[in-house]
């Protein structure tokens, strides 16, 4: 090759920009599969959401979760309030206040429950490794 040869032009160098094409064409088909098949879960996941969300609503209708819950789904259902006020504690209705305080029983449970689980001991201590490594490689 002399000096005055485009290097672009050299059979290695298309060789290698086919190769590099080649990877990024399936990169990207691998990422599009990826995102299809994570917004069908994510669409089957809110549907069955929606339909659990639905079923709880109705049990909670008929008294099936105590007093304080089936007074709150009327409010809920009347437009009163949301879960999202319930939740964030911007409804201090007595029924929300003690929902709210079931709710918080029931995850400080939960947490305590996942603490001796060693499942979940063994992912967090996976997922701390896996952090430390990332640091690492920062």
């Amino acid at each position: 090759m002399s000096v005055f040869d485009n290097p672009f032009d050299q059979p290695e160098f298309r060789d290698a920009l086919r190769d590099v094409e080649q990877t990024r064409d399936d990169l990207v088909s691998r990422l599009r599969s990826a995102h299809a098949e994570l917004t069908r879960e994510f669409e089957q996941h809110k549907k069955e959401k929606a339909e659990r969300d639905k079923e709880r609503a109705a049990a909670a209708r008929r008294g099936e979760y105590g007093p304080e819950r089936q007074q709150l789904q009327r409010r809920i259902d009347a437009g009163e309030t949301t879960w999202a006020d319930v939740r964030s504690g911007r409804d201090t209705h007595p029924s929300a206040v003690a929902v709210r305080g079931f709710i918080d029983r029931n995850l400080e449970a939960l947490a305590e429950h996942m603490k001796s689980d060693p499942d979940y001991q063994e992912a967090q201590e996976e997922l701390h490794a896996e952090a430390a490594r990332y640091e690492d490689e920062s």
